[in-house]
């Protein structure tokens, strides 16, 4: 009796595992197909909606040709910036269900690693000046750096990330900073970070940052609040390229997310700009910027070219530097347009008018967003301009 007892209990526990195997593995299979299924919804909602959007900001880049009112202009502007809104909310929706589903792969190629910073600079740069703020590129490494890894992903999520910091900025720089820590065997770790001086955010709310869908309301004011894609996005690719990604952030002072990757074929080049490595040996530059982080960014390329650089914040300080020192104290002056309290053009003519620098070389820094008429440059002579946001390659040369 004792032993039917034990059997028939055995065969009864043997039947529940079964049972309970059978269900487990009826919801795994359910929710694959759902996280399928949701993929696939997602992928084709976004190629279907895409269709549509082109031809919308196709026809409004034909109606900007067109004789409009000022008005008018402002409505279309409007269109056209939250057409590119949805069109970057689909690009993120689709890349979301492709790393879902692991269809992203890596294309690893060879190339210059200050090309590819230049280049975020040209493709986010009149979004940021339009706004008023500055985007500037630091990057210490005097000698180029060309590498091997996935440019176009790179790319990708450095682009994510300025627009985020524009986004959530109303004022001062942006700055995308790089640097390199050298491995063994020929391999590096690559570390980007951009830094904003917007509003912060909480330590609550860094934590939920990098999550799916989350789009944080970190300014009171701020109304252009993005899907919250983006960063999860970058998140992902980081992590597949073997890297890491994080978030520092103090309320009120700004935010910086930086990420790191590995990247291998290091190989250091000369500088650019067509001149040869000692060419500014024994000069000096004056460098004339309102914004101190931006005046330093600038006299970091010009200490790596072999300048000596000095920094003024105004045009009366500089004016003051000049006089002291005497015209043969510096070889260049490098002025930014928009100084807080001055006009840079008014100073550069300042420059122009005084004996002993009216044969002064000055570049002008200017901005992408407000460029300047040909005749208030040929006003002054013996003058450059460089739009900002600035490539250093385009400096030194």
């Amino acid at each position: 009796m004792t032993w039917q007892i034990r059997h028939l209990w055995q065969k009864l526990r043997g039947e529940r595992k079964t049972s309970r195997g059978a269900r487990l593995r009826h919801d795994k299979e359910a929710a694959e197909t759902a996280s399928r299924l949701k993929s696939e919804l997602l992928a084709t909602m976004s190629h279907e909606i895409r269709t549509p959007m082109n031809a919308v900001l196709g026809m409004t880049d034909l109606l900007r040709l067109t004789d409009l009112t000022r008005k008018q202009l402002g409505y279309l502007q409007t269109i056209q910036s939250s057409g590119d809104m949805l069109l970057s909310l689909l690009d993120n929706t689709l890349d979301y269900t492709r790393l879902e589903a692991g269809g992203i792969e890596l294309q690893m190629q060879e190339f210059d690693v200050a090309d590819l910073l230049e280049r975020v600079l040209q493709i986010m740069g009149y979004q940021a000046y339009s706004k008023g703020l500055e985007l500037i590129a630091d990057f210490p490494l005097a000698p180029q750096l060309r590498v091997t890894a996935d440019i176009d992903r790179l790319r990708q999520i450095l682009v994510n990330l300025v627009s985020n910091a524009i986004r959530y900025s109303d004022e001062g720089v942006i700055v995308v900073e790089l640097t390199s820590e050298d491995k063994m065997q020929g391999t590096s770790r690559l570390r980007f970070s951009v830094t904003d001086q917007g509003a912060g955010i909480s330590k609550e709310l860094q934590e939920r940052l990098l999550t799916p869908f989350e789009s944080l309301d970190v300014h009171a004011q701020n109304t252009q609040l993005g899907s919250g894609l983006g960063l999860t996005i970058c998140k992902r690719l980081v992590e597949n390229m073997g890297g890491d990604i994080g978030v520092t952030s103090v309320p009120g002072e700004g935010t910086s997310v930086w990420f790191t990757v590995p990247a291998e074929s290091i190989v250091r080049l000369p500088p650019k700009g067509g001149a040869g490595e000692n060419v500014f040996e024994n000069e000096r530059a004056l460098v004339v910027d309102s914004k101190p982080v931006a005046a330093e960014i600038i006299c970091h390329y010009l200490d790596d070219w072999g300048l000596d650089s000095a920094m003024a914040k105004d045009a009366t300080s500089a004016l003051s530097q000049l006089d002291t020192e005497g015209e043969a104290s510096y070889s260049v002056v490098v002025i930014d347009r928009d100084l807080v309290d001055d006009d840079g053009l008014f100073l550069a003519r300042q420059i122009r008018s005084r004996r002993v620098t009216a044969e002064l070389p000055i570049i002008l820094l200017t901005s992408i967003a407000r460029p300047l008429e040909v005749g208030e440059i040929s006003l002054v002579g013996n003058i450059r301009c460089v739009s900002k946001p600035v490539l250093p390659s385009e400096l030194r040369h």
